[in-house]
């Protein structure tokens, strides 16, 4: 079984034959990740965040690979019109060398007053924050998250390579690989067009990855295999 568009590389690479290779891509678990109306009210109103303001969220590690200072930058570069309306949460812990990195980005940025922290949440409690933001950004790399975001009804801002392509519903919303002025590109349009999102369209296309729907299909297909 291949877990994703990557690892199908690598097992061609390991000369095994299309035939055998069967798609069982990343996904999520629809009994601990979905969308609540209720915690996207209670988490806005916590943090004083209005339904017509843009809520953009970063959830998870910081380190020198994630990256996550790289979205000031990128908030930098959007005109003025879009900031007005955005407030930022992060939830993570901040912790090492990183930390001195980020915090001076953090404060620095024109924006510090509409930026909030919280410490890294357990994955139990992770839809409620998906589910209350609007926009998340990961500069870099690639996450599970990026899937349970999208069935919360999030918009992942990432890069556009392809283990992203492969997760993302949304491939427009990709920015080049190193190109920040595109990541704010991006961000702009999503803003533009969030009111237009189907996400119900979105989850449904995902439904495809829930792992209660790949258990059962696998169980199917090992029984049909054993009784033959």
């Amino acid at each position: 079984y291949s877990l994703g568009l990557e690892e199908t590389q690598y097992l061609k690479k390991l000369k095994i034959k299309d035939s055998k290779i069967e798609n069982l891509y990343h996904g999520y678990n629809s009994k601990e990740v979905f969308y609540s109306r209720e915690y996207r009210k209670k988490i806005r109103e916590n943090y004083g965040v209005n339904e017509s303001d843009i809520f953009i969220g970063y959830i998870g590690k910081f380190d020198k690979n994630k990256q996550p200072d790289l979205i000031f930058d990128i908030l930098n570069n959007i005109d003025e019109k879009y900031k007005k309306r955005i407030k930022i949460l992060f939830v993570g812990n901040l912790n090492g060398d990183y930390k001195l990195k980020f915090l001076e980005k953090s404060t620095n940025s024109e924006l510090q007053k509409c930026i909030f922290y919280e410490r890294a949440q357990p994955y139990e409690n992770l839809y409620k924050y998906y589910s209350a933001l609007d926009i998340c950004i990961w500069p870099k790399e690639t996450t599970l998250s990026s899937i349970h975001a999208q069935v919360c009804h999030t918009i992942p801002i990432m890069e556009n390579h392809l283990s992203n392509r492969e997760r993302v519903v949304e491939n427009k919303f990709l920015y080049n690989v190193n190109d920040l002025e595109d990541a704010s590109n991006v961000l702009q349009r999503v803003i533009d067009e969030f009111n237009q999102f189907d996400f119900n369209l979105i989850s449904q296309k995902l439904k495809c990855r829930d792992y209660t729907r790949k258990v059962k299909y696998l169980d199917r297909e090992w029984r049909n295999m054993l009784n033959e």
